[in-house]
């Protein structure tokens, strides 16, 4: 939730008690520029005092789509497939095999109005898959995700360059990536191809 222009004490107060009302754990979401600490937010240091704990630190790369290579392709000759729907092959390679997808990140997944879900097949199974969806003049990256066995080999490379090319075909000039600080491949990954951090974001709950 955002503060509404309340003073910190009177926010978190006023948030604390709608999500209490909802029976839903007390989450709030701050963000500033690249390396902002928590507590330099008058928000943050009033979430802190009140034993808050900030997690999943997540970091928002941006790039031109004319500075992103060309589709590169995998050893097998295996091109990167496009579809306007997850299909079940596609939910399987994402959540992981024997796995349920949560219903609020299915949700959030097939919610935006325009999106593609691109999925690569090496000897007849979905290796990784990532989706990209369109707003105005932005595309977006998401759910990048590779097999175990599949990584280090060039197919998140070859995902994000296909989604690359395709933004292009749109006409779209900028594209954007988020990534958990946590994981050092992709972020590096994304930074090899041009992107670089435009802010930064972080979840604290109670």
């Amino acid at each position: 939730m955002t503060s509404g222009g309340r003073a910190p004490v009177e926010a978190v107060d006023h948030c604390e008690s709608w999500y209490d009302q909802r029976g839903l754990r007390r989450l709030f979401t701050l963000f500033g520029p690249a390396g902002f600490a928590v507590d330099d937010d008058p928000l943050g240091r009033e979430l802190l005092g009140r034993a808050y704990a900030p997690f999943k630190n997540t970091v928002v790369l941006t790039a031109s789509t004319g500075a992103l290579p060309p589709e590169v392709t995998h050893a097998s000759g295996a091109r990167v497939r496009l579809e306007p729907v997850p299909s079940p092959a596609w939910w399987n390679a994402w959540v992981g095999p024997g796995s349920n997808v949560p219903p609020a990140a299915r949700s959030v997944l097939t919610g935006s109005p325009d999106q593609l879900f691109a999925s690569l097949d090496v000897g007849g199974a979905v290796v990784g898959v990532a989706r990209l969806a369109f707003a105005q003049v932005w595309a977006g990256i998401s759910a990048l995700q590779v097999a175990p066995e599949h990584r280090r080999t060039g197919v998140a490379m070859q995902l994000v360059t296909a989604l690359g090319n395709e933004s292009r075909t749109r006409g779209i000039r900028s594209v954007y990536a988020q990534v958990e600080q946590a994981n050092s491949p992709s972020r590096s990954l994304f930074e090899r191809l041009g992107f670089s951090v435009h802010h930064e974001y972080l979840y604290l709950g109670a």
